[in-house]
């Protein structure tokens, strides 16, 4: 039986040499998933939320070439002529095919040639598993998981592969709540919500081109600051945990950056509007709030 898969990946003002590594990247991987397993078919996807279209119909046509050439049953460009973030972009990209697994990707991400198939031998192996994520290096997430099963409290977005039966069952990213950061946390709990399992598989690896501090932390920006806040005033608002979205805005309110309290007041607007996340029944099943991570840490 042939396993079909749409890598799907959102594009926002990145460097044609972001464009070009990632593109590289993604050939090698659809050649050696491919030749592991010919009954793999693998389809790629692009979303451009950026103001202007970064690829013109040469660059399309020379990364189509690219990637055919090593296995690839199609590529495809879509210019969204809007920013429609993380969220958004992923679900436009996912209602334009219909295969079998979603491959999302982060545009600053380097696959290991041998992700994708790592990723899928332990999809197809366990029917249970809706979304299954890979190792990120230099910088691997600190986030726990179950060393002998792989379970994991939530999937990060930059390189995930998702079951289309159960991303669809959970009606695919919340682009109403989060534009982005936190989207995957959320997708995670909900999928885990509806009876799926997510699990981390280190053996498939992500280079991800994330900026390091000296002593190799991943750096965040003004942007993350931003959407990272609000999108977890969010989440705690939906998976029942009022205590602390309030130790959230009062932590803010003491010490927060510029970023976060624009995030807390345009919290404050929706919730007043009652454009805000309904609780979820059973949340607390699936939802781990533990500082400002969601779940435990492993260091």
């Amino acid at each position: 039986m042939i396993s079909t898969v749409s890598v799907q990946s959102v594009l926002y003002d990145n460097s044609a040499r972001d464009i070009e590594r990632l593109a590289r990247g993604l050939a090698a991987t659809v050649r050696s998933t491919t030749r592991h397993d010919p009954s793999v078919s693998v389809d790629i996807v692009f979303g451009d939320s950026s103001s202007a279209p970064l690829l013109d119909g040469g660059a399309v046509h020379t990364t189509e070439e690219l990637l055919r050439r090593h296995g690839a049953a199609g590529f495809r460009y879509e210019f969204f002529s809007a920013n429609l973030g993380s969220a958004g972009g992923n679900n436009a990209l996912a209602k334009l095919g219909n295969s079998e697994f979603i491959f999302v990707l982060n545009p600053d991400t380097f696959p290991a040639p041998d992700a994708l198939a790592e990723l899928l031998e332990r999809m197809r192996s366990d029917p249970s598993i809706g979304i299954a994520e890979a190792r990120q290096i230099p910088s691997e997430h600190p986030k726990s998981y179950d060393e002998l099963t792989g379970d994991t409290s939530w999937a990060s977005g930059a390189c995930m592969l998702q079951r289309r039966s159960a991303f669809e069952m959970v009606g695919g990213y919340d682009d109403e709540h989060y534009f982005l950061h936190v989207d995957d946390v959320d997708l995670s709990w909900r999928t885990r919500l509806g009876g799926w399992r997510t699990v981390y598989v280190p053996r498939a690896v992500v280079f991800h081109d994330k900026p390091l501090s000296p002593d190799g932390r991943p750096l965040s920006g003004a942007t993350e600051a931003y959407w990272g806040l609000l999108g977890r005033l969010m989440l705690a608002t939906r998976f029942g945990r009022p205590d602390v979205v309030e130790e959230t805005l009062q932590t803010v309110e003491r010490s927060g950056t510029d970023q976060q309290r624009a995030a807390a007041a345009e919290f404050a607007r929706r919730r007043a509007e009652q454009r805000i996340p309904l609780e979820l029944p059973g949340a607390e099943t699936v939802a781990a709030f533990s500082a400002y991570e969601y779940g435990s840490r492993r260091w």
